[in-house]
């Protein structure tokens, strides 16, 4: 097993740039692994086809999913606690589609 199999590089330095384009010019650097940032364009949780499509075409395995779930669960109103949960719930299974095997959780202080 080489280095490249174990690292993995983030999509952050390239937020400006479409996640196909940047997925491309991780995978050139000779990265087989890539961390998505959690926010568009580059991850939008309830169209997940276009990360799919991206990490495929640039022969990359998806290591983590840089979100932002759970913020709600610091909130004193339980609505908004099974807001967080629901969408903690769709970032797992998003994650666990592209075989991610962690996301980021937001941290939060009271």
């Amino acid at each position: 097993m080489s280095l490249m199999d174990r690292l993995s590089c983030c999509t952050f330095p390239l937020q400006t740039m479409p996640i196909s384009e940047a997925l491309a010019a991780i995978a050139t650097a000779g990265y087989r692994k890539v961390d998505v940032l959690g926010r568009a364009p580059h991850l939008v949780v309830a169209e997940p086809a276009q990360v799919h499509a991206a990490a495929a075409a640039s022969q990359v395995q998806v290591a983590n999913l840089g979100t932002y779930a759970g913020e709600g669960f610091a909130s004193a109103d339980a609505v908004v606690q099974e807001g967080a949960f629901k969408e903690l719930c769709e970032t797992l299974d998003l994650a666990k589609s592209m075989g991610a095997r962690s996301i980021r959780v937001k941290a939060v202080s009271n």
